[in-house]
Parts: C-alpha cells; sequence; structure tokens
C-alpha cells in the first residue's frame, strides 16, 4: 500500500483530545456544570507535581471541549493551590520546576500545559494497574 502525504494530515483538535483523554481518565474526572476537575483515588495518591499537570491538563479538556473559555485556561499558583486543596509554599516550588523541565509555560500570571508537550506528557506518570473507583 502506498501512502500519500494526505495520509498525515490529521485532525489536530481531535489529536489533541485523544492525547488528553489518555493521560486523564485513569486520574481525574471533569465537572460539567462547574468545570471542577476531580481527581480519581488514584490521581489522587499522585505527588503533587504531577497532580498540578492533571488540574492544568483538565482545564485545558474543558477548553477544548468548549467548557471554558480560552482566556481562563491557565491557573495561577494560587488558583493551583487552591485547585489541589495544597499550600501554596507547596505548590509554587513544583510550578517553577515543572516550568523549568517545559511541562508548562507562563503566560501572563498564569500556568497552561502547552500543547506540544501532549504527546509526551504521559510518559510522566505512573502506569495503571487494575479498575479505577470513579469519585462518588
Amino acid at each position: 500500500m502506498t501512502s500519500t502525504l494526505a495520509d498525515l494530515l490529521v485532525s489536530e483538535d481531535e489529536k489533541i483530545q485523544e492525547l488528553l483523554a489518555t493521560v486523564l481518565v485513569p486520574f481525574v474526572q471533569l465537572g460539567a456544570e462547574r468545570g471542577a476537575v476531580m481527581f480519581t483515588s488514584q490521581g489522587r495518591r499522585l505527588p503533587v507535581r504531577l497532580r498540578i499537570v492533571l488540574v492544568l491538563l483538565g482545564r485545558k479538556a474543558l477548553r477544548v471541549l468548549g467548557r471554558l473559555a480560552a482566556e481562563t485556561e491557565g491557573l495561577t499558583p494560587t488558583g493551583l493551590a487552591k485547585a489541589l486543596r495544597a499550600p501554596g509554599g507547596t505548590v509554587r516550588p513544583a510550578v517553577r520546576q515543572l516550568a523549568g523541565e517545559g511541562l508548562v509555560v507562563q503566560e501572563g500570571r498564569t500556568y497552561v500545559v502547552p500543547d506540544e508537550v501532549l504527546t509526551n506528557i504521559h510518559e510522566q506518570f505512573p502506569p495503571v494497574s487494575g479498575e479505577e473507583e470513579t469519585n462518588g
């Protein structure tokens, strides 16, 4: 079978949704009404730096799904601390480390996960084993 250049074309939106789902499904659920990112039991067991990434990925997913405006996708360190229910003194250094690694970028006062890292970000997360309970 011969491939053509046209075979390389994919829908970026569909690819982003697929990549987001691959990472998010075991660890979070997204609130349809208020746009909350809610951790599953496996998500709650992750270190704070990975939970930061999950919150930001969850907000990106909500934006892609049309549930969140693009300009509100990112969160400040204070907003992340509130979303994680973690102290700011824990969140701020973790966000700086993630930015240093290129996993998050600062846009103004907020941080987001850039689309460019979505293809490899799943490597940051541990393998998921067994059935996952949902938030109830």
